[in-house]
């Protein structure tokens, strides 16, 4: 049998109707038509060439159809063949066609509602059930406002016409709840609305105050401004007395006649032979003192200059309140220092001075009180290489020479004793110059 013959028989085979090789149920071709077509009706073709012992053995043994089915599906296997429906080649044919008439979008197939539709193209099958189908399954229209009905189009028909008033007795139920929902929205807004007209009157009593108290601030503004001008105005005056006291004092000098120091400090004249006496009050001090360890300031503070005489020896005290050298951190080191004065062109150079630090006790019961007293005497001494019999005069830009002690009293005995109240301290120094050397 020529390729031409096996080419037609294929041919048609895939031209039947779809009814005489299609499963309705499944929409699929059946392997058992297949193989009873390929192994009986083709063979019946194919053997009308050969002669009649081949035909006798053919009909009498039918058991081994399927070897020889093989051989002649293997003779035109790679045969081209189209689909009827949709025109795609098929090859080998036994595989490809099964394979192809699954998938075939054009491929007719049963409804699967059952309606009568026998031969839907398997594309459309979709549109069919949604648009077409009449035992297709859809929802009561009135779904949302509560009813459950599902059925079919002529169903659901029916059941419109006989549902009126059960949708409609629905549909006012759910308009009653929406009227409720609506009056507690109505009350929430207006709620709302108050607690909006209480905030804007806050808003502009708020307004109100902030506008006070810019006015309040403008006008304390001008009063400082009105103050500064004053002190600058006083500051005026004050420089005006201070020139007409220092004139009045050097007037009295030069007359001979003895006053108290400037600045308010104290001395002795009625002690030709040298004796000054100083009260120093150091408040504030716990402050001072964690500024200068916090390096905020440096040490040390330096008292008022006071003088021995009327027209004695000009003397400064120094503190180191937190030490100094290695006493630093640990005790208050204290000092005197002899400075340039206005007299020491007519006074007696060099100088031994002697100096009495005290610690005044604060003690309330005076009878109780112990100062805390160290005397320091200055001795020959050797600076910058030269031994020197006493302190010179000093000159203005000096080095000065401190006499005192780096261990004057320790921290913790100032907190401990009555030395250190209302973070006060009170320090003494007395100044002796003997008028003569020994």
């Amino acid at each position: 049998m020529t390729s031409e013959l096996q080419t037609a028989l294929v041919s048609e085979f895939c031209s039947r109707a779809p009814c005489e090789r299609i499963d309705i149920k499944s929409g699929s071709l059946e392997t058992e038509a297949i193989q009873k077509f390929l192994s009986i009706c083709l063979k019946q073709y194919f053997s009308c060439s050969q002669d009649e012992t081949n035909e006798a053995s053919f009909s009498n043994d039918q058991t081994s159809t399927s070897e020889d089915t093989g051989v002649e599906l293997d003779q035109f296997s790679n045969a081209d063949i189209s689909c009827r429906f949709c025109k795609d080649d098929m090859a080998p044919v036994s595989l490809a066609l099964k394979n192809h008439l699954d998938a075939c979008p054009l491929f007719p197939v049963q409804c699967p509602n059952m309606c009568g539709k026998m031969s839907v193209p398997r594309e459309k099958l979709t549109d069919h059930i949604i648009v077409e189908c009449p035992n297709t399954c859809n929802h009561c229209a009135y779904q949302d406002i509560g009813c459950s009905f599902q059925g079919t189009k002529t169903d659901l028909t029916k059941h419109l016409q006989e549902s009126t008033e059960n949708h409609l007795q629905m549909a006012l139920e759910v308009i009653k709840e929406q009227r409720t929902e609506l009056g507690i929205m109505r009350g929430r807004l207006r709620k709302q609305d108050e607690n909006i007209a209480q905030l804007t009157e806050s808003v502009s009593k708020l307004g109100a105050v902030c506008e006070e108290a810019i006015k309040h601030n403008q006008e304390q503004e001008k009063t400082i401004n009105r103050l500064c001008e004053q002190m600058k105005e006083q500051k005026k005056h004050q420089s005006k007395y201070e020139k007409d006291f220092k004139s009045r004092i050097a007037d009295l000098e030069q007359r001979g006649l003895e006053t108290p120091p400037q600045n308010g400090l104290i001395s002795n004249p009625g002690l030709s032979s040298g004796y000054g006496e100083l009260v120093w009050r150091i408040s504030n001090f716990s402050r001072r003192l964690q500024r200068v360890q916090s390096g905020r300031i440096d040490d040390p503070m330096t008292s008022e200059p006071f003088y021995t005489s009327a027209f004695g020896y000009k003397i400064v005290v120094w503190a180191y309140i937190n030490g100094r050298g290695k006493e630093e951190g640990k005790c208050l080191s204290l000092y005197a220092c002899v400075m340039s004065g206005e007299y020491d062109a007519i006074l007696r150079w060099p100088i031994r001075p002697r100096y009495t630090f005290s610690l005044l006790d604060q003690n309330p019961d005076s009878e109780s009180r112990k100062d805390l007293t160290r005397v320091r005497k200055v001795h020959d001494f050797k600076r910058d290489e030269v031994r020197r019999k006493g302190i010179e005069r000093p000159g203005r830009d000096e080095r000065a020479i401190i006499v005192g002690f780096d261990d004057f009293v320790k921290q913790e005995e100032l907190e401990d004793g009555n030395f250190l109240m209302d973070d006060t301290l009170f320090i003494r120094v007395l100044v002796d110059m003997p008028e003569s050397y020994s």
